[in-house]
């Protein structure tokens, strides 16, 4: 059994009935050393990140757990300098520059960064969300 789902068994434990757990977690493309490459972009902004699980695989985890899926969706965002709030020291920021000036091809096709070696640099963010229910 593994954290994710032991976790998700002591939510639905705690949870009174009718109370909703909502999840949020960047997504990562397949396959996986591009989801490590966008996985270290996503880590120094501070976004969660779910490496092992698909949408669908969390919903049915949810499902085991006692929650009933209400809703699931995927959405893109636009992430910036600024919001990358744990990037506190100068090289911190240079190293995330560094990480997007270099990306392979697959990943600057999946993050789409712009402006990187600048102040304005921006980057697309995949974020997964999952909202469920304590139904008993």
């Amino acid at each position: 059994m593994g954290l994710a789902y032991r976790s998700l068994i002591e939510a639905a434990r705690i949870l009174a009935p009718g109370g909703v757990l909502r999840l949020g977690f960047a997504a990562v493309p397949q396959p996986e050393r591009v989801a490590r490459y966008v996985g270290a972009v996503y880590e120094y902004c501070g976004l969660p990140v779910s490496f092992s699980l698909k949408l669908s695989e969390w919903a049915e985890l949810l499902a085991d757990a006692g929650l009933t899926v209400l809703a699931t969706s995927q959405v893109s965002r636009t992430y910036t300098l600024a919001d990358c709030t744990q990037l506190t020291s100068p090289i911190d920021r240079e190293r995330l520059h560094v990480l997007l000036l270099r990306a392979p091809q697959a990943v600057g096709d999946y993050l789409q960064p712009q402006y990187a070696g600048t102040p304005y640099v921006t980057f697309s963010a995949h974020e997964m969300l999952i909202e469920a229910v304590r139904t008993d």
